[in-house]
């Protein structure tokens, strides 16, 4: 058609007459070129799409491949975050420490799970708040608090150090040690302030216990009698400087000898009842003594016991008195009264 070749579809119809006799035939001839070409171009479109479609489906197997990794790496980082959670809150318990938070610019106060635990309150049935804190203060230590608190928020070269005793609601009373940051705007001026706070009660005991035991060595050293510490058994267990100029030893050969070793073999039945009845709290003294020194020589002194205890054992501390000057001075006013009696004597002979 026109030189342009054209598709075209057939219809043929045979013609019969009366008698069904074909005598010829009827052809009918449609162009079908623009069919043709919308079917090969809804072809061509179908298999673009098909293939936009895989391309499509492709990169979405991709992105959901990332989505999937940044999914299991989020549930990793969660995972992780929960442990330390978990670990920061054990170790919190452990360490009887809790953390605090205190918005200035909304008064608002907040605690962790353990600042709770160590205040004895349920965070079912309490909202923190600073004067809540304060009233919890122990009232010789609330004007210290106020003061180091007030001197952190004036400047940063003060950080926020406190450690006060407070007296929970429940009647425990304990030692916070408690330590605060400030948080400042542009212009200087404080907006919160948070920090930790920690149960050092067993600490200060221990502090306020070697303080007591540095004061105990002080006097014990400086005391001018000699003191002695033995168990209940009679076995020496420390001395004083003092001691060791009365008995003549050095400090750790006193170390290892006992009662028996420090007096003369004839008295020792009567040093050891006299030891027997202090260890029971009979008797707290005993007097003119005799003490061996290590020379030999008998100096004599009288003893006052008392019981003490050192890092849980009991034990006997003597307070040795020498005295060997009181017993000459007496033996010399003993002889000048007898040599007076003999004068005496003699002058009313004489008479």
């Amino acid at each position: 058609k026109g030189g342009k070749k054209i598709s075209c579809q057939w219809y043929n119809a045979p013609l019969a007459d009366d008698d069904e006799s074909i005598y010829g035939f009827l052809t009918l001839a449609q162009d079908i070129t623009k069919q043709q070409q919308t079917e090969e171009n809804l072809k061509k479109a179908r298999e673009d799409l098909e293939l936009r479609v895989k391309y499509r489906t492709a990169e979405l197997a991709k992105a959901n491949e990332v989505l999937r990794n940044e999914i299991s790496e989020r549930k990793e980082i969660e995972k992780e975050l929960k442990k330390q959670d978990f670990r920061l809150i054990e170790t919190q318990k452990v360490a009887k420490i809790g953390n605090w938070d205190l918005d200035l610019t909304i008064s608002k106060l907040d605690w962790s799970e353990e600042t709770y635990k160590l205040f004895d309150k349920d965070p079912e049935n309490f909202i923190p708040n600073f004067d809540e804190f304060a009233r919890l203060v122990h009232p010789n230590d609330l004007e210290t608090m106020q003061t180091k608190f007030n001197n952190a928020l004036e400047s940063d070269e003060n950080p926020y150090h406190a450690e006060v005793r407070i007296i929970n609601d429940s009647g425990r009373e304990w030692v916070m040690e408690a330590f605060g940051k400030v948080i400042r705007d542009e212009n200087g001026k404080a907006l919160s302030i948070f920090g930790t706070a920690q149960d050092v009660t067993e600490r200060s005991l221990i502090d306020a216990l070697q303080e007591s035991e540095k004061r105990f060595k002080k006097i014990f050293e400086d005391a001018t009698d000699g003191i002695l510490l033995a168990d209940l058994n009679g076995k020496f267990f420390d001395c004083n400087s003092r001691m060791t100029e009365m008995l003549g030893y050095s400090k750790n050969k006193i170390k290892k000898m006992g009662v028996k070793d420090i007096h003369p073999e004839k008295n020792l039945p009567y040093i050891l009842d006299k030891f027997k009845k202090m260890a029971r709290g009979e008797i707290s003294l005993a007097t003119n003594i005799p003490i061996k020194r290590r020379n030999n020589s008998v100096l004599y002194a009288d003893i006052s016991s008392t019981h003490v205890e050192l890092a849980g054992e009991r034990y006997m501390m003597g307070t040795f008195r020498d005295m060997s000057e009181y017993k000459k001075i007496e033996a010399q006013l003993q002889q000048s009264q007898k040599m007076e009696a003999l004068g005496t004597l003699a002058g009313g002979v004489a008479h």
